[in-house]
């Protein structure tokens, strides 16, 4: 039988509006209009492959625009302009680039239109500054078999509420209580016992914390030992809340004296972990993990 809970586009930020980059005092510099991004000639190949492509958006680091763009290309080509540092993810940024980032003559060419405008130019770049990792948790699964969990209720046939829990008892690091419903529970309501094991009220998870759990579920077979057993595998993250099954065990085999489920008017039913989980969470300052490497 299964067993069940128990339970009471993001857009392109980096898109704007084309504006004119001439006659106002609030234009764009780097007008995605008008600009385009240059393939990469002469450079690795796998460079290559990543930047051949058109776009609609400025640079999201920095860019400049050159006015007048031939005066420095035709009257001083051997000379270079270098723009002011600019500040991306904490660090400032100097020369780092192709060689051969295009040729003159591809440049140029005024169907290719990187110089538009009356003679305007656009360079710009996108960096992208990832912070340190610094935060991490582990996942620990403990295969150790602990010993039953038994809790036996007497006067079983003088029970009148809706549902019984047990004591807490600690496994794993984590406390826990079976929930019995004499009557059943859900499905089983009026026709089984329901049984379930459950995550104590009291105990306190980290926020998110879920704890995986492999257990068996039995009710005892008190003269033979011919227990009724079922399994448990699931992950428990509220307090209060468990797992079990609605309809553990009929009333007719419940009360049948050769299953001796129910002697002197007592039931036992009992809780075996074989694994549960356990979840330790990290952080360490970028200074910490720098010293590490």
């Amino acid at each position: 039988m299964q067993q069940q809970r128990l339970k009471e586009n993001q857009g392109d930020s980096h898109n704007v509006s084309l504006v004119p980059t001439k006659g106002t005092n609030n234009a764009v510099p780097c007008n995605p209009q008008s600009s385009r991004l240059a393939a990469i000639n002469g450079a690795e190949h796998r460079l290559s492959a990543e930047q051949k492509f058109m776009r609609t958006r400025p640079p999201s680091a920095y860019c400049v625009r050159i006015e007048s763009c031939s005066e420095l290309m035709t009257r001083s080509p051997n000379l270079q302009y270098e723009t002011r540092p600019f500040s991306v993810g904490g660090f400032n940024w100097t020369t780092w680039g192709s060689p051969n980032f295009i040729q003159a003559k591809q440049f140029k060419a005024k169907d290719k239109e990187y110089i538009f405008d009356d003679d305007q130019c656009v360079f710009g770049v996108d960096i992208s500054v990832y912070p340190y990792f610094n935060q991490w948790e582990i996942l620990s699964i403990d295969k150790t078999v602990y010993g039953p969990n038994s809790w036996k209720l007497m006067k079983f046939s003088t029970l009148t509420r809706d549902f019984y829990i047990s004591d807490d008892f600690s496994v794993g690091g984590k406390n826990w209580a079976l929930k019995v419903y004499p009557n059943g529970n859900g499905t089983g309501e009026g026709n089984s016992l329901s049984l379930y094991v459950i995550l104590s009220e009291n105990q306190i998870l980290k926020t998110y914390e879920k704890v995986y759990v492999r257990a068996k579920l039995r009710v005892l077979d008190q003269k033979q030992s011919k227990h009724l057993q079922k399994p448990i595998l699931s992950w428990f993250d509220t307090p209060g809340e468990g797992f079990g099954f609605e309809q553990f065990v009929s009333f007719t085999d419940l009360q049948n004296p050769a299953k001796g489920f129910i002697v002197d008017d007592s039931l036992t039913v009992q809780v075996q972990f074989e694994a549960t989980s356990s979840t330790n969470y990290y952080s360490a300052n970028a200074a910490q993990l720098m010293s590490n490497l």
